[in-house]
């Protein structure tokens, strides 16, 4: 939930106000400037603000390549149940991706309960 929210807040939104903001000064007679880059302003603070509040919460899976010598294509799924991460492997040619969900083996997650 709380990478829904980083994603939302931190990267959607401004994005969305800056292409919202181009589209008004493009089609705007006589636009307001400064209140158009005082909302983009803001909304980047925003972003800001969400990104250094959450910096803990990752958006993205660790995510590990390796090359190997195989020709074929295929995807797996592990599932562990004694750390209760999970893995996603995808081959291609000469090349494994490997995208862990929680953390990988010997990288435990900090515990930040207080």
């Amino acid at each position: 939930m709380k990478s829904l929210i980083k994603l939302l807040f931190g990267l959607i939104t401004p994005i969305v106000v800056i292409i919202v903001s181009a589209i008004y000064l493009y089609n705007a007679n006589q636009p307001n400037n400064l209140i158009v880059l005082g909302f983009i302003f803001g909304s980047l603070v925003n972003s800001l603000f969400y990104f250094v509040i959450l910096d803990k919460v990752k958006l993205f899976p660790y995510i590990n390549y390796e090359w190997i010598p195989m020709i074929g294509v295929g995807v797996g799924i592990e599932n562990n149940g004694i750390n209760q991460s999970s893995k996603l492997i995808i081959f291609i040619p000469f090349v494994t991706f490997t995208f862990y969900d929680k953390y990988k083996k010997g990288h435990k997650p900090i515990n930040t309960k207080i």
